[in-house]
C-alpha cells in the first residue's frame, strides 16, 4: 500500500517537469515560427527595395530636353523611328550642368519620351554608347564636372540596358580599360571596338593609344596589344565601321616639351584598323595623305557612316595670332569622306529655285509715246535655303537616307552658346535642310563677362536676401515639419506637379541633391526653391506650403539618392588616384596644365 501511494507521489513530482518540457518545446516552435516570419518579412522587404531601384518610369510627350553638349544621339534598332538621347552637359558662363536624364524621340510623330530610373548611370559628358542590333545598348565613360569646374572626375563603369524593358544594368567585371573621356566606341561584328580618349590627372592630360575589345557574347573585356605602327595617343576623332575595317580620322592632343607651353595638337591622318576574330591577328595601317578638298585642321567636328562615305559636319579650328592670343573659328560647312577612294569633297545643297511669272507693268516717260505699256516679264526667284548654323560637338545620327543633327556648341566672341535644335535632310537628295525643332537663342540666358555688371550686382543683393529668407525660413521649420513624409500619397492626383518645362527642369536640376550631401543640407540649401515649387503647384501658403515643400525635397532626395551613391563612391576612388597622381608630380618637381573643356 505504501509503496503504491509512494509511486503515485512520484508521478505526481514528475508532471511539472514534462509541463516544463513541452513549454519549452512549444517555445522554440514559437521562436522558429517567429524566426521563419522574420526571414519573409526581410526578404519581402528586399524584394520591395530591389523593385523601387529597378522601377522604371516613363513620361509620355515630354518636354524637350534642355540645352547640352557632348552627349550621345542613337537609333533604336528595335524601332528606328526612334532616336536616343543620353546625359550631355551644359555651360551658363558660371556654372556647368551634367545630365544622366534618357530620352526617345520619336521622329514620326515627333513627340519625346523620358525615361527615369533609380538605377541609373550618374551624369556624364563625352561618354560612348553602342547599340547591338538585338536592342542591348552598352555605355562606357565619360567625365563629370563639378558646376564651378574645381573638381572633375572620369568615370570608369559599364553599363548595359535593355531597350525592350528601358532597365539599366551596371556590369561589374574585371579587366576593363582604364577611366577616360573623349573615346570613340563601334561595333563591329559582336565586338565593341574601344580606341584612344584622355584622362585628366589635375595636373596633367594622359591621352590613350590603346585598343580594347568587347566580346557582347561572352561579356569579357580584352585589350589588344597592336604592334606598330599604330597611331598616335589622341580623343575626339572619327571612327567608323567599314566592312572589316574601321577607319579612323583627326582628333585632338596635348604634348608638353620640358620647360615649355602645353600645346593642343589637331590631327588630320586617316588610318584603318585591320579586324580579326584573332585578337592577336588585328593590325593597323596609316592610310596615304587625305586627297581631294580637305577639311583643314579641326577639332569638334562630328562624322558618321553612310553608304560607304564618312558625313561630317562643323567643328572649330583655333588659330593662334600671336603668343598670347588664339582666334576661334566655328565652322558650319558639311564635308564627305569617300573610304575607298581616300578623298574628301564639300558637301552643298543641290539648286531648288523656283520659277515664278509675275505681271510687272513698265512706264515709259517719252516724248514719243505717253502710252502705257505692259508686258509679261518673267522673274527667277531663290530664296535663301535653310541650312544650320556653326557649331561643332555636335550630335550626329543616320536613319535609312535621312541624317538627323541635334545640338552642339557656337561661340560668340566670349559666349559659348549650348543649341538645341534639330536639323533633318536627305543625304540622297541633299536639296534642303528641315529644321523639325527652333532653337530661340534670342532668349538664351549667360552669366559669363559678357553680362552686364549691373545685372550682376542686382544678382548679388538678390542672393543676400534669397539667404536670408533662407534663414528665417529654417527657423520657422520644427521637427514635427520633418517626419510628415511618411504620410505622403504618391497616388494621389490632388498636388501631382505638372508636365515640366525645359526651364523648370533646369531649376530643378540646379536644386538637385549632391553625391555626399546630408538631408538637412540640401533642405537647408534648397527650400526657398521647393516652398516656389510647392506654391506653384497648390497654392498653400505658410505652414501647409513649408510642409509640403520638404516633403517635395524630401521624395527628389530619396530618388536620386541611389546614383548619388554611385556617383559618391566613383568620386572617392577618383579622389585617391588624383592624389597618388599629385604626390607622384611633386616629386618629379612637375607643374600643372590648364584644360579646355570642349576640346
Amino acid at each position: 500500500m505504501g509503496k503504491g501511494r509512494d509511486k503515485k507521489k512520484k508521478l505526481k513530482k514528475k508532471e511539472p517537469k514534462e509541463e516544463k518540457v513541452k513549454e519549452e518545446k512549444k517555445s522554440k516552435k514559437s521562436r522558429k515560427d517567429e524566426d521563419v516570419e522574420d526571414i519573409d518579412a526581410i526578404l519581402d522587404e528586399f524584394r520591395k527595395q530591389q523593385t523601387d531601384m529597378y522601377k522604371v518610369t516613363e513620361e509620355a510627350n515630354c518636354a524637350p530636353p534642355s540645352r547640352r553638349a557632348n552627349a550621345s544621339l542613337s537609333v533604336n534598332p528595335l524601332n528606328p523611328s526612334e532616336l536616343i538621347l543620353f546625359g550631355g552637359e551644359y555651360y551658363d558662363g558660371q556654372k556647368v550642368y551634367m545630365y544622366n536624364d534618357f530620352f526617345k524621340y520619336n521622329i514620326e510623330k515627333k513627340e519625346w519620351k523620358r525615361i527615369t530610373s533609380p538605377n541609373s548611370p550618374g551624369p556624364r559628358s563625352s561618354h560612348q554608347v553602342v547599340i547591338t542590333p538585338a536592342g542591348l545598348l552598352f555605355l562606357w565613360g565619360g567625365e563629370f564636372v563639378s558646376p564651378n569646374e574645381t573638381s572633375f572626375f572620369h568615370y570608369k563603369d559599364f553599363w548595359m540596358m535593355d531597350l525592350k524593358t528601358n532597365q539599366w544594368e551596371k556590369l561589374e567585371m574585371k579587366g576593363r580599360p582604364p577611366p577616360r573621356s573623349g573615346h570613340r566606341m563601334t561595333l563591329w561584328k559582336h565586338f565593341i571596338v574601344l580606341f584612344g580618349g584622355f584622362y585628366d590627372q589635375t595636373n596633367d592630360s594622359k591621352y590613350y593609344d590603346d585598343v580594347w575589345i568587347f566580346d557582347t557574347i561572352e561579356f569579357k573585356w580584352s585589350k589588344v596589344d597592336v604592334p606598330e605602327p599604330r597611331p598616335p595617343a589622341r580623343s575626339a576623332f572619327q571612327f567608323m565601321p567599314y566592312g572589316d575595317q574601321i577607319i579612323l580620322y583627326g582628333g585632338y592632343s596635348k604634348a608638353a616639351t620640358k620647360g615649355k607651353k602645353v600645346n593642343g595638337m589637331v590631327h588630320v591622318d586617316a588610318w584603318c584598323l585591320k579586324m580579326s576574330f584573332d585578337l592577336k591577328a588585328i593590325r593597323w595601317e596609316r592610310k596615304k595623305k587625305c586627297g581631294g578638298i580637305v577639311p583643314g585642321q579641326r577639332s569638334g567636328c562630328t562624322t558618321v557612316f553612310f553608304k560607304g562615305k564618312g558625313i561630317m559636319f562643323g567643328g572649330v579650328s583655333d588659330i593662334q595670332e600671336d603668343e598670347e592670343t588664339i582666334e576661334s573659328v566655328v565652322h558650319g560647312d558639311m564635308f564627305q569622306y569617300q573610304i575607298d577612294g581616300n578623298k574628301w569633297y564639300p558637301l552643298t545643297l543641290k539648286s531648288k529655285g523656283k520659277k515664278q511669272k509675275k505681271e510687272k507693268k513698265v512706264v515709259h516717260d517719252s516724248d514719243d509715246s505717253d502710252a502705257d505699256i505692259s508686258e509679261q516679264v518673267e522673274q527667277i526667284e531663290i530664296s535663301k535655303p535653310l541650312w544650320p548654323g556653326e557649331r561643332f560637338n555636335t550630335m550626329l545620327v543616320v536613319v535609312k537616307n535621312q541624317l538627323y543633327m541635334y545640338g552642339g556648341i557656337l561661340e560668340n566672341k566670349n559666349k559659348e552658346i549650348t543649341l538645341n535644335d534639330l536639323w533633318t535632310i536627305n543625304l540622297e537628295r541633299m536639296d534642303e535642310w528641315v529644321e523639325i525643332i527652333k532653337d530661340d537663342v534670342a532668349h538664351l540666358e549667360w552669366y559669363g563677362v559678357d553680362s552686364d555688371m549691373e545685372e550682376d550686382d542686382e544678382d548679388e543683393e538678390e542672393d543676400d536676401e534669397e539667404e536670408e529668407e533662407e534663414e528665417e525660413s529654417d527657423m520657422e521649420i520644427d521637427e514635427k515639419d520633418k517626419v510628415i513624409v511618411q504620410d505622403i500619397d504618391e497616388d494621389s492626383d490632388e498636388d501631382k506637379p505638372p508636365q515640366m518645362t525645359p526651364e523648370q527642369l533646369k531649376a530643378q536640376m540646379e536644386n538637385d541633391p549632391l553625391p555626399g550631401e546630408p538631408l538637412n543640407d540640401y533642405y537647408s540649401r534648397t527650400n526657398i526653391y521647393w516652398q516656389e515649387r510647392v506654391l506653384e503647384i497648390t497654392g498653400r501658403t505658410g505652414k501647409a506650403l513649408r510642409k509640403n515643400a520638404f516633403e517635395y525635397a524630401y521624395k527628389r532626395y530619396q530618388e536620386l539618392l541611389p546614383q548619388n551613391k554611385i556617383l559618391e563612391e566613383q568620386m572617392r576612388e577618383q579622389e585617391a588616384l588624383l592624389e597618388a597622381e599629385q604626390a607622384k608630380q611633386k616629386e618629379k618637381g612637375e607643374t600643372g596644365v590648364a584644360r579646355h573643356r570642349n576640346r
